[in-house]
C-alpha cells in the first residue's frame, strides 16, 4: 500500500505578537530605559487581546523554559505545543512536538484549525517567514527608543502587510493588527489594479 506523504493545502492561521520599540527593537524589560515604561504595561490586557485570537499555541523550547522561570504555565485554559527535536520533560499539560512546523499545523485537532499563536522567538518567526507560515502579525509599538537589543526585522527579506486594526492603548502604546501579504496576494492585487485602470468605475 503506497503512503501519501503530501501535505494538506488548509491549515490554521499562524499569528505572532510582537513588543517593540520604535527604532525597531524587541522590547527588552532587563534594559533600563525599557524596564520603565514596561512595569506600566497592562500585561493582563495585551495577554486577553492575544488568546481572544487563538485556539492554541506553538512555543519553541528556549520560550517555554524562560516562560516557565517562574513554574506556573501563563496560559493554562490554551491548548499548548512546544516545538522542539530536544528531550523535554513539562509539568503541565501540553504536547511536546518534533514535527516540522508546517506538519504540526496540519495535524491539530479541528476545533484548534482557526487561530495559533506563535510564541516563540526571532528564531522560530524566522523560520515561519521563510516557509510561508506566518498569517498575521500583531506589533505592540512602546514609545520609547532603545538604542540596543535585537532588531525583529534585521536581515529580512522586503514582506508586505495589509493592516486589519490599530488600537491606542494606555501610556502611548499603539497595537497595530497587521495581515502578511504573500505572493498569491500580491498577484491578485496587480490583476485587480489592472483591471480598475482598465475598466475604471
Amino acid at each position: 500500500m503506497a503512503i501519501n506523504w503530501s501535505v494538506p493545502t488548509r491549515r490554521a492561521c499562524v499569528t505572532v505578537h510582537a513588543f517593540l520599540t520604535l527604532d525597531g527593537y524587541v522590547a527588552d524589560p532587563s534594559l533600563p530605559q525599557t524596564l520603565t515604561l514596561w512595569d506600566k504595561i497592562n500585561t493582563e490586557q495585551c495577554s486577553a487581546y492575544m488568546l481572544a485570537h487563538s485556539d492554541a499555541l506553538i512555543v519553541g523550547r528556549h520560550t517555554y523554559q524562560a516562560l516557565m522561570a517562574d513554574d506556573e504555565w501563563p496560559y493554562p485554559d490554551c491548548p499548548t505545543y512546544v516545538l522542539t527535536r530536544r528531550a523535554l520533560a513539562v509539568d503541565h499539560p501540553c504536547t511536546v512536538s518534533d514535527q516540522p512546523l508546517e506538519w504540526l499545523l496540519q495535524s491539530l485537532p479541528a476545533k484548534q484549525q482557526h487561530q495559533v499563536w506563535l510564541v516563540g522567538g526571532r528564531q522560530l518567526v524566522l523560520r515561519a517567514l521563510q516557509e510561508n507560515l506566518l498569517d498575521e502579525i500583531v506589533i505592540h509599538m512602546l514609545p520609547i527608543t532603545q538604542g540596543e537589543g535585537q532588531q525583529f526585522f534585521e536581515q529580512l527579506q522586503q514582506i508586505d502587510f495589509d493592516l486589519i486594526d490599530v488600537a491606542r492603548l494606555a501610556h502611548g502604546i499603539v497595537r497595530m493588527h497587521y495581515k502578511v501579504l504573500s505572493a498569491e496576494d500580491l498577484n491578485t492585487a496587480a490583476i485587480m489594479s489592472v483591471v480598475a485602470s482598465v475598466h475604471p468605475q
